[in-house]
């Protein structure tokens, strides 16, 4: 029994222990981190014009995973509150592009019909963090945040056939198709952004985050029939990994 008491006497003691150990009390000012991820583009649906008959038709334009790379600087405010600017490049390649009942995939190499192209985009946003301090017990701390800036977003296109850039357009099966140009929109941004962090000391931390940006209305890609434009329309719908480090200014020194 005197045993037992002891024993747990002393898990309690070593608990308490490592719970100071690990108590953060992030240094107020600023701080700056570089972020890096994975990105995954929204599938873009949209319908096209058929030739034959002048109706609308569904299609639409896969996207592969790919990175994105960043940084941004910040001030910590009252513990819990995070002011941040970031700009972040991104690159999303496509995979596929279904018109109806035909699909046309993006392999490096081919001896019949390909595409090739991607989404890439230049984002800057400032952002608004909150992290969710419990008793400041615990070096591993949640975070929620809202973003609103402003964004590059170019969109590129082209088609191979036997490995021949097709500099003009695609015409298969009465789907007149896509001009090989690039289509670029700059506009507003907003994401939001759910994240947890492991604080090394008062002065450092990494954070792993999800995040989901937005864009207004992009045109993507174009129909010709005739004398008749069909421009694509979509919003630039991109959701990412990230892997993020941070640094306060003050703890250099």
């Amino acid at each position: 029994m005197k045993k037992t008491w002891m024993t747990q006497a002393l898990f309690t003691s070593c608990l308490t222990i490592a719970t100071a150990a690990h108590a953060v009390n992030p240094e107020t000012g600023w701080y700056g981190g570089l972020i890096v991820g994975a990105n995954y583009l929204n599938n873009l649906s949209f319908d096209y014009i058929k030739i034959t008959s002048g109706e609308l038709t569904p299609g639409q334009l896969g996207h592969n995973i790919m990175a994105s790379i960043g940084g941004q600087a910040g001030y910590r405010w009252c513990d819990n509150y995070r002011f941040e600017g970031e700009l972040i490049f991104n690159n999303s390649p496509y995979s596929y592009l279904r018109l109806g009942d035909v699909t046309i995939h993006s392999p490096s190499t081919s001896t019949e019909l390909r595409l090739k192209g991607q989404s890439q985009s230049v984002i800057g946003t400032f952002n608004v963090f909150y992290d969710v301090f419990a008793d400041f017990s615990s070096n591993v701390v949640p975070y929620l945040g809202l973003g609103l800036g402003y964004g590059y977003v170019s969109n590129k296109i082209n088609f191979y056939y036997n490995d021949e850039l097709l500099r003009y357009q695609v015409d298969l099966e009465n789907i007149v198709g896509v001009t090989p140009e690039i289509k670029t929109k700059s506009g507003l941004v907003g994401q939001a952004i759910v994240g947890i962090s492991y604080y090394m000391d008062d002065f450092s931390y990494f954070a792993l985050d999800g995040r989901y940006l937005v864009s207004g209305t992009q045109s993507v890609i174009q129909q010709q029939i005739h004398q008749t434009t069909n421009v694509i329309n979509a919003r630039y719908q991109l959701y990412s990994l990230n892997i993020i480090f941070n640094g306060a200014f003050d703890g250099i020194t």
